[in-house]
């Protein structure tokens, strides 16, 4: 390849298309035709925050809804379709209810084809307050409501668990080897190999 004699410190490689003609670009599938789609990695595992874990409902249906965003942004209106099917399956498998899948993602499709709508983004004036507390499944309805009395916005942070205070299943790499890395992956098919940084 002509550029790899014109800079003797990097190496490129090729991304060849898939056998359907498609090429991954970050998240995207690039088609043939111009067209988008989501793209996963293969070792992708669908496995998002479970509907029947101790988090906020706002931070479950978040989920939801920013995956919906993400396909409407980036998917042609060819790959739409399937790719809300996807997510569907998908949040069934982490446990959400079918009603609640369906009405949050029409909800987040009906916003986002609105073009008329004005932001749903608040606004903070100097008189606006904002409260941290962390997340209890017990009390966080009753403190939200308790302090949006007072005009108090009311955000949840979750508390360590003991799983994450006592696991760290990866040692630290020091700052020094964490700049200017460059990586290059070998096929073992073929010749050809993968360069990154």
């Amino acid at each position: 390849m002509h550029l790899n004699s014109l800079a003797p410190d990097l190496d490129y490689s090729i991304e060849h298309p898939r056998p359907d003609g498609s090429i991954p670009f970050l998240d995207i599938n690039i088609h043939p035709d111009n067209s988008t789609s989501i793209y996963r990695k293969p070792t992708h595992t669908n496995l998002y925050t479970h509907y029947s874990s101790a988090a906020t409902s706002s931070s479950k249906e978040s989920v939801v809804r920013t995956l919906t965003r993400r396909a409407f942004k980036l998917c042609s209106s060819k790959h739409l379709g399937n790719e809300l099917q996807h997510l569907e399956a998908t949040f069934l498998s982490n446990g959400y209810p079918l009603q609640k899948i369906r009405h949050l993602m029409q909800k987040t499709l009906d916003r986002l084809r609105s073009t008329s709508r004005p932001s749903s983004t608040p606004r903070l004036t100097h008189s606006h307050i904002l409260a941290s507390v962390p997340y209890s499944q017990s009390y966080a309805s009753s403190i939200r409501k308790s302090l949006a009395r007072y005009d108090i916005t009311t955000t949840f942070s979750t508390s360590s668990t003991l799983k994450s205070l006592l696991s760290h299943t990866k040692s630290s790499t020091p700052a020094d080897k964490l700049k200017n890395v460059i990586y290059k992956i070998p096929c073992h098919d073929c010749d050809d190999f993968y360069i990154g940084q």
